[in-house]
């Protein structure tokens, strides 16, 4: 990352670990055994820092989050990569990725944060 966002990525870290809370993103482990009976594995998670902003975010589609829906931005702590296929896990409960969108405000694609709807 480039000097000029390694301040904005700490503020931004800073207000989302002040203003928000932890979250798990939670990733099942590969299948094993035969292919057609399959048995997937564990459950691999990484840590999270998130700070919900349902109130502001919209959907590509341009409709609005619907009920029970998660959103916010999401940063990640040991720097894993989430995917859309993951779910998050906050507050005990599962949520599955509707939308993983990584925020790259710097030249040189950097990922800041990740804002999502689950």
């Amino acid at each position: 990352m480039s000097k000029t966002y390694l301040k904005e990525a700490a503020t931004a870290s800073k207000l989302i670990t002040k203003f928000g809370g932890p979250a798990v993103v939670v990733r099942t482990g590969a299948p094993t055994g035969l292919e057609y009976d399959p048995s997937f594995g564990g459950e691999i998670t990484f840590a999270a820092l998130i700070a919900d902003i349902a109130h502001s975010v919209t959907r590509s589609e341009n409709s609005v989050i619907e009920q029970g829906e998660k959103a916010g931005v999401m940063v990640m702590v040991d720097g894993d990569v989430p995917s859309k296929t993951d779910s998050i896990r906050i507050s005990g409960e599962d949520f599955v990725f509707v939308e993983l969108k990584p925020l790259k405000p710097n030249p040189d694609g950097s990922v800041v944060l990740y804002e999502y709807v689950a």
